[in-house]
């Protein structure tokens, strides 16, 4: 058994590794656990405990899948938080996206129910996490930089790949493993 996802990756810009990095000078003091930035990625389809027999035929499927689309564009700028600020849980990076990952999503969530995975209840949201926060100890610093980047435009990056990993959680943090990559238009 393997908890897994699917996801594209995010080749960080010098300007969003620069901001990423003021960001965490910044918020320093507060207890946040950030994502190191070669993991940066965006999720498509959070699966969970996936079979380790179903993967040959997860893998096909999502290749049915990939092999109608092209590369796409995503823009990501902003950012925001899940939670409230009085609790809030994720820090992140928000990404405006082409349609065409609108269509990936519709087609792997109809894929996956009938592989028998749950469909998603919650709204397709795609953003970058920067940090899983445990405690802000001062809530004005960390308004001040979600207000100083809320409007930051950080990059543009054409995805041609989809990846299905799957994710082990150890003390130190998870780690992300690729288990297939799919490429675009093939």
């Amino acid at each position: 058994m393997k908890r897994t996802f699917i996801a594209f990756d995010i080749i960080p810009s010098t300007e969003t590794q620069a901001a990423y990095q003021n960001i965490r000078h910044k918020l320093h003091p507060n207890n946040i656990n950030w994502v190191p930035d070669n993991n940066f990625h965006i999720t498509i389809n959070f699966l969970g405990d996936t079979p380790d027999e179903i993967l040959p035929g997860l893998f096909e499927s999502m290749r049915s899948v990939i092999s109608d689309f092209s590369p796409f564009h995503v823009k990501l700028s902003g950012t925001g938080i899940f939670g409230n600020l009085r609790d809030p849980r994720v820090l992140w990076i928000g990404c405006r996206f082409d349609p065409v990952l609108d269509q990936i999503r519709v087609r792997f969530d109809s894929m996956l129910e009938i592989i028998g995975f749950r469909s998603e209840s919650r709204t397709f949201s795609p953003h970058l996490t920067l940090g899983r926060i445990k405690l802000i100890r001062q809530i004005n610093p960390f308004t001040e930089v979600l207000e100083e980047y809320k409007n930051v435009e950080f990059q543009q990056q054409t995805i041609k790949e989809i990846i299905l990993y799957e994710s082990r959680l150890l003390p130190s943090g998870a780690v992300y493993t690729p288990l297939h990559v799919f490429e675009l238009g093939c």
